[in-house]
């Protein structure tokens, strides 16, 4: 049965199978992630089945299922559009029953929400991986994800059930994408003091990028500009230049009491990124990474967490996921 079906047997002798969700197993998807994380996990749509269904009705996500010879759901995965980025999905709200670890669904998942992606003519997928442990990076890298951000404080503490900690920390995020197809040769501007860090990021994803130089003098950019807050405790500031309007300033976003981290996306493929990043470089972002796509939808990531990260106690499981990890340090305020 193929995967444009909805629907991939596993191993034969499991009788494992991963298809769509029905509506009516809602519910039992939010059993699921009780059973994964109790309380601790941070989209706390997951836990209402009401939230659930009317996610997939309105097609902000497409829930797929894994389940065993009972019909019982052991797993859950969603492919979801990012309204900043659209021309690539986000794999996420992964997860399977602790007794079932380590017998390759989160592969399988993989497999299906990849697929899943390609039907939509998307122009790749990338997915967040935490950084407290390497399982779910390992399942990425294997399906082709390549690390491109690591964004620091990005998710309320998760309690992995069988994965115990002691410490109580926020979750840092490992961003990997992998690209199906770009139309054309990506043009880019991208301030030079980060050239070779964003050139192994695109040479890892397999994309072929024609840099750019930013003009000598530029005036402050007119801006259109984008703020928002999620649950988690993180602020998104998308700026882009608007041209043919008026000018807006530059976003200065003033934390309050429940925001950990703020993020800030430019994007690359306009000349002004490389003077932007130096302004805010000055008022204490620095370096994330990259969100790729195709076209004008490539971001450079500059971020500012109100605490510290403890770098050693990262778990990253690539080469080049650890590259980037040891230049976000280096990139960090003293």
């Amino acid at each position: 049965m193929s995967v444009i079906q909805e629907q991939l047997n596993l191993q034969e002798e499991s009788n494992v199978v991963i298809r769509a969700m029905r509506p009516e197993e809602a519910a039992a998807v939010c059993n699921c992630v009780y059973s994964c994380y109790g309380y601790s996990y941070p989209n706390r749509d997951m836990y209402d089945p009401a939230r659930v269904l009317a996610l997939n009705q309105e097609q902000k996500i497409v829930s797929y299922v894994a389940v065993d010879y009972c019909g019982g759901v052991i797993g859950h995965a969603a492919l979801e559009l990012d309204s900043a980025n659209p021309t690539v999905g986000e794999m996420g709200n992964a997860f399977v029953l602790p007794e079932h670890r380590g017998s390759g669904l989160l592969n399988e998942f993989a497999d299906v929400l990849v697929n899943a992606a390609k039907n939509r003519g998307l122009a790749g997928a990338f997915v967040g991986s935490v950084c407290s442990h390497y399982y779910s990076q390992k399942a990425a890298h294997k399906r082709g994800f390549s690390d491109t951000a690591l964004l620091l404080n990005r998710l309320p503490h998760m309690q992995f059930r069988r994965l115990h900690s002691i410490v109580k920390r926020r979750e840092n995020i490992l961003h990997s994408f992998r690209i199906f197809a770009v139309d054309k040769p990506l043009s880019l501007y991208v301030p030079p003091r980060h050239r070779n860090m964003v050139e192994q990021i695109y040479q890892h994803l397999g994309l072929t990028v024609s840099w750019q130089s930013a003009p000598d003098s530029l005036t402050t950019p007119k801006g259109l500009i984008r703020v928002n807050a999620d649950p988690y405790g993180a602020v998104h500031i998308f700026i882009r230049q608007n041209p043919g309007g008026s000018t807006t300033g530059l976003a200065e976003v003033k934390p309050n009491d429940q925001t950990e981290v703020t993020y800030l996306y430019l994007n690359l493929a306009e000349p002004e990124t490389p003077l932007l990043c130096g302004i805010y470089e000055y008022r204490g972002y620095f370096f994330a990474g990259i969100l790729p796509g195709a076209g004008d939808c490539n971001w450079l990531v500059l971020q500012k967490p109100r605490d510290k990260c403890d770098y050693t106690k990262l778990e990253v499981a690539s080469a080049l996921g650890q590259a980037l990890t040891d230049y976000v340090k280096s990139q960090e305020p003293r």
